[in-house]
């Protein structure tokens, strides 16, 4: 009924006559037709907007990811200076300092 509505000049009573039924029911199949449609619509747009804002995060979240790891391989290079200089200048390592530089390694290799 729907398509017949659409793509052809028929009456809604011819309509509904044709496919036995009254005009009323031509109508009401026509606008519960025409509703299912807006409704795939909108789950179409909804999903393109999910979509874009799960890209949109996954960007930032890797833009974190990067700026994490610079900030920790800076560390690493700042204590492991650090550590060379107490070595070299005969003075004790502190246990605080080589617990932090590992975990740091750790996260890097993760």
């Amino acid at each position: 009924m729907y398509f017949t509505k659409n793509y052809t000049n028929e009456t809604w009573v011819a309509i509904g006559s044709h496919f036995g039924q009254d005009h009323a029911t031509a109508i009401h199949a026509h606008k519960t037709i025409n509703n299912y449609i807006g409704t795939i619509n909108n789950y179409i747009d909804v999903n393109k907007v999910i979509k874009a804002k799960v890209a949109y995060y996954d960007i930032k979240f890797k833009e974190i990811n990067d700026f994490e790891k610079n900030v920790i391989i800076d560390k690493i290079i700042e204590i492991k200076e650090l550590l060379a200089r107490q070595i070299n200048s005969d003075l004790p390592i502190s246990y605080d300092m080589v617990v932090i530089y590992n975990m740091l390694l750790e996260k890097t290799t993760k």
